[in-house]
């Protein structure tokens, strides 16, 4: 089987609101997802599901892999490649679908911070 997400040993805080103390959302999160079959295409078909009760840490965890919030600790890889942020090569499948819903790009030169590099 093929890995497709993994997040191993992961930390995630958040600036205190009330008393001064970070909010710790995850701690020490170690997760792999692979794929059923043997070829990376099937992989794109199968389907993960998070549940949890509010406020557990299941939007973290999307914002991770999707590069939009940044791990305290540890690592995120998507297909064997590290996450770093918000223009990686994981997010051309979202991005594709979001034009084939008519959201055009941005022309070349006015891409938006964490777009750049991306072209359909």
């Amino acid at each position: 089987m093929r890995t497709v997400i993994e997040l191993r040993n992961v930390d995630k805080s958040f600036p205190a609101t009330r008393n001064g103390t970070p909010v710790r959302v995850l701690e020490d999160l170690s997760l792999t997802i692979e794929a059923k079959g043997p070829e990376e295409e099937k992989a794109l078909g199968d389907f993960v599901v998070l549940l949890g009760p509010s406020g557990c840490g299941k939007s973290t965890i999307l914002s991770l892999i999707a590069g939009l919030t940044l791990a305290d600790k540890g690592e995120i890889l998507v297909f064997d490649k590290k996450v770093k942020g918000p223009a990686g090569l994981h997010l051309l499948p979202v991005a594709h679908g979001i034009e084939e819903r008519g959201i055009r790009s941005p022309p070349a030169g006015q891409a938006q911070e964490g777009t750049r590099g991306y072209r359909p």
